[in-house]
């Protein structure tokens, strides 16, 4: 009975043993399944070195959108040893898993060999992927790791040395981990600012005065402590020292400037271009030169009316060493849409592309000296407010806008006018020297001029003078202003000799309309006026009530306020934006020259 009880109780045993084996297989078996049924992405391509002693990153690189929808699903990372199926956690001062990332904080021999990351999503999608971690012994008697990366030094210069662990420091930049780095020259420590060798970063090392004596090996050290372990990661950089080497390429010709020139003229502009070199100098320093327009490269095809030669070379004679490339930009003959244009040459090189231009305006044939003569109509004796801001308008808005924004050349009576010259001198020989004449007014302009006149005919009806456009018009003017505007209408009604560009200032009523001379009514009626009140009324539709603008625009300063905050205000004042509807219309009617501003603001970008 005891051996049956023994045998019942060693069957019981067995029975009831057999269904817990059964578990723990079926468990491993789970474990390996899953993974055979992961998406494989075999080995990374990159390998991760490392030496004893050192920690070594792996990345997982499967969450990507290259891979998988990152939005449309969580997912975790797993680690095995890919030799042994072993899964990895996290061990106290040897393993630590953090996101998509393996550390490996104290590498040893026994580390060599495959990581495989298993990325499993919310959607029941599961990839892998396999990377290679080498493990070297170091070089007996040397110091720094075995694996070196090769960068260039060149002699007689300051240059860099960038260690090669860009992406551990982002990574420990990512957990807020800090970290240090300590450079090495062989087998010894570097210090800061040592023998014109300078820390720069956390990563670059500046060498002053580069020298054959630099022909050395170079290993940064990045140390840092990360789970509570004390860690190191070396990168070790062989220094070779060029002593035939070619700078970036300066572009002496053309010196981003303004050429003008007639059209159907010929024109012929130089790029030309120095290579700076030390040692020996090469027969070729791999350098292209192009011509381009605002859009396009330039031919070279001497056939097209407009092209570029192809560059000559020739090395320099004398110290500096180097090459010179040059090449000439050739247009037959100028037509219109050659104007305002920038021309660029530009350069290409391993070192950069450095490139200059030249903007092309109209050469001005006509003699002026001014791009448009200023005046206002205001009465004399009439205490009017337009008279103050019509002369604020020209003295401050105006020059504020078409002087120093778009570039012209103004006259304005009462600024410009040299003293003691005679008037009727200073007015004709300065209108004449003009292109345009600016004529300011407002609504109430002629008010006092229009009584001033009937009770002046009252008196004199026996007066047979009939010529209605002349100074009577004007008599409640300052004699200056008389004189400016008989010769003004006389050159643009008689002579046709000037053109009168009208800026109204205020809203004119038709019962206004009707004070103003005849003249002046004519040149309205017969070419329209740029009116600055509407400019005002689109800046200010949405105020409950209507203000002048050019007063909005040119108050006085309060007591309390800088002349520099003044400034300040009027630049940033939209109804002083060059872009705007109102400057737009006075630059129509302004002459070509001014549009010299445009290719300076095309040379700004090009610049950027």
């Amino acid at each position: 009975m005891c051996e049956r009880r023994t045998c019942v109780s060693v069957m019981c045993v067995h029975v009831r043993t057999l269904p817990l084996l059964l578990v723990v297989v079926a468990g491993v078996d789970w474990t390996h399944a899953a993974q055979d049924e992961c998406k494989d992405y075999q080995v990374q391509f990159e390998r991760v070195f490392s030496v004893p002693g050192d920690a070594a990153m792996i990345n997982c690189t499967l969450a990507s959108p290259d891979v998988f929808n990152l939005s449309a699903a969580s997912y975790e990372v797993d680690w095995y040893r890919a030799e042994t199926g072993r899964r990895l956690r996290n061990a106290s001062r040897r393993v630590l898993i953090r996101g998509e990332t393996l550390w490996l904080l104290n590498v040893t021999m026994q580390h060599d060999g495959h990581y495989q990351c298993v990325l499993r999503t919310s959607a029941a999608r599961c990839y892998k992927q396999s990377t290679r971690l080498v493990v070297e012994r170091p070089v007996r008697g040397e110091c720094g790791r075995p694996r070196k990366a090769t960068q260039l030094l060149t002699v007689g210069v300051t240059d860099t040395l960038s260690c090669p662990i860009k992406e551990v420091l982002n990574k420990l930049r990512s957990y807020a981990v800090p970290a240090s780095v300590t450079w090495y020259r062989g087998c010894d420590v570097i210090e800061n600012g040592f023998d014109g060798h300078a820390y720069r970063d956390r990563a670059r090392l500046k060498i002053q005065d580069v020298d054959t004596r630099n022909n050395h090996s170079y290993t940064c050290t990045l140390n840092f402590n990360l789970g509570g372990v004390a860690a190191s990661m070396s990168e070790t950089i062989q220094a070779w020292v060029q002593e035939d080497y070619c700078f970036l390429p300066q572009v002496l010709q053309p010196a981003d400037d303004i050429v003008k020139a007639a059209r159907g003229s010929r024109l012929k502009q130089t790029c030309r271009v120095f290579v700076p070199c030390i040692g020996t100098v090469p027969d070729d320093p791999v350098v292209d030169l192009f011509w381009l327009d605002d859009i396009n490269f330039i031919s070279t095809n001497n056939s097209e009316r407009i092209f570029a030669s192809e560059p000559r070379v020739w090395r320099a004679s004398d110290s500096p060493k180097g090459m010179w490339l040059e090449s000439v930009l050739t247009i037959s003959s100028l037509e219109d849409t050659d104007f305002l244009v920038n021309y660029t040459c530009r350069v290409y090189s391993a070192r950069g592309w450095p490139q200059a231009h030249f903007a092309l305006l109209p050469q001005e044939k006509d003699g002026k000296q001014f791009d448009a003569y200023v005046t206002s109509y205001y009465p004399l004796s009439c205490q009017l407010d337009i008279s103050h801001e019509a002369l604020t308008f020209a003295l401050h808005v105006l020059p504020q806008v078409l002087e120093k924004a778009c570039g012209y050349r103004l006259f304005i009576a009462g600024r410009d006018s040299l003293p003691g010259q005679a008037t009727v001198d200073s007015v004709h020989d300065n209108m004449m020297a003009s292109r345009r004449l600016l004529l300011l007014y407002g609504a109430s302009s002629f008010a006092c001029t229009h009584r001033h006149h009937n009770d002046k005919q009252t008196n004199n009806n026996n007066n047979n003078n009939t010529n209605n456009n002349n100074v009577g018009e004007y008599a409640c003017l300052e004699p200056r202003r008389q004189h400016e505007c008989a010769v003004a209408m006389h050159q643009a009604l008689m002579e046709g000799t000037l053109k009168v560009v009208l800026v109204e200032l205020e809203e004119v009523s038709a019962a206004q309309l009707a004070l103003f001379p005849e003249s002046l009514r004519h040149l309205r009626r017969k070419q329209g006026a740029v009116c600055w009140w509407k400019n005002h009324k689109r800046h200010n539709q949405n105020r409950q009530q209507n203000q002048k603008s050019w007063t909005t625009c040119t108050k006085k300063s309060s007591p309390s306020r800088t002349s520099t905050q003044d400034q300040a205000e009027l630049c940033s004042s939209p109804c002083l934006s060059p872009s705007s509807r109102f400057w737009k219309e006075i630059r129509y009617h302004m002459p070509v020259r001014g549009k010299r501003a445009a290719p300076h603001e095309r040379i700004s970008l090009l610049k950027v």
